[in-house]
């Protein structure tokens, strides 16, 4: 939805007293921090009408809230056990689903219910919704693949898909004044992987992998020489030659070149997801470098099920170890 029709409501017929589309998105952020907050412990911030702080007004700002919101859904999913599933709650916020079973239910029937609610807003407004637009036929490289389906392959160090980060996209990750290039070696488009994919990069000296986290695959990083400072969860230390870093799901992630030479790296993930990010905020060699706008970062960040930190907010986020 355009920014300028956030503030759409439906007026007409039996409608009345309706929520903005803004309001709708808000209030299905604000609930799932409770629903999901309330089994993990942790209490989400009110405001007026159930839909969050009354600060969050832009539509970036809402729209990270609404991440910020999923990926709590994730981690608290993810604590959930054959063990604790059923288990009473206490102080549950909705009284009739007192189980971490009934609660994260019931959250994922909401987020539809106003699913379904932004939908007729979208086409209010002659907009198709995102999941019933057309796709595109897939590309005569696709296709010769899909009929090839998985294929071995035997990897030199330069083989693979190479690709460039655009401008605005390298700032972190690389030394002035270079542009960073790292390698897809294997995924669907490339070996016809099923379930993982690996990627290669050069850290430069001074190179910064910011803090984000992956929700829908683990991920892990070798470190070929050492002088790497690495953060991830709850831990931080400096990495030496050949070091292993594994990173489960939802744990925030961030990789520091602190030594004075390169740092070649390989990252594996347990399922595809992030090279379809990678790809979006890249071009191959040879094409324009013409930078993503905000939306299109949000978008590419939603296609590879990850989250990158808002450095607006705090320099690390919680729960990190820091200097």
């Amino acid at each position: 939805m355009p920014e300028e029709k956030y503030s759409f409501a439906p007026s007409t017929g039996e409608f009345h007293g309706a929520r903005t589309f803004a309001q709708e998105v808000k209030h299905v952020a604000f609930a799932n921090h409770v629903f999901f907050g309330a089994i993990v412990g942790e209490k989400a911030e009110a405001g007026p009408g159930r839909e969050g702080p009354e600060s969050i007004r832009t539509k970036a700002e809402i729209l990270s809230y609404l991440r910020e919101s999923f990926a709590l859904g994730h981690r608290a999913i993810g604590t959930i056990t054959s063990a604790n599933v059923v288990t009473v709650m206490d102080n549950v916020p909705v009284p009739r689903f007192k189980t971490r079973l009934a609660m994260a239910t019931h959250a994922c029937a909401h987020a539809y219910d106003h699913y379904g609610q932004l939908v007729e807003y979208l086409r209010m407004n002659g907009i198709v919704p995102p999941a019933s637009q057309s796709q595109p036929s897939p590309t005569a490289r696709e296709t010769a693949q899909d009929s090839l389906g998985r294929h071995p392959l035997i990897l030199q160090e330069g083989d693979g898909e190479h690709l460039l980060r655009r401008y605005g996209e390298q700032t972190l990750a690389t030394a002035p004044g270079s542009i960073p290039e790292f390698i897809i070696k294997i995924d669907k488009q490339n070996g016809g992987a099923e379930d993982f994919v690996a990627v290669t990069e050069s850290l430069k000296p001074g190179a910064i992998i910011p803090f984000h986290m992956h929700h829908n695959a683990e991920e892990i990083l070798i470190l070929e020489e050492g002088g790497a400072t690495v953060t991830v969860g709850d831990k931080r230390a400096l990495a030496g030659p050949r070091s292993i870093v594994f990173i489960p799901r939802e744990t925030w992630i961030s990789v520091r070149n602190t030594a004075n030479h390169p740092i070649h790296l390989y990252a594996l993930f347990s399922r595809p997801g992030f090279e379809d990010y990678l790809r979006a905020r890249s071009v191959r060699p040879g094409e324009p470098m013409t930078p993503l706008t905000s939306e299109e970062r949000h978008k590419a960040e939603e296609q590879g099920h990850a989250m990158f930190w808002d450095t607006s907010k705090d320099a690390y986020p919680p729960g990190v170890p820091h200097p």
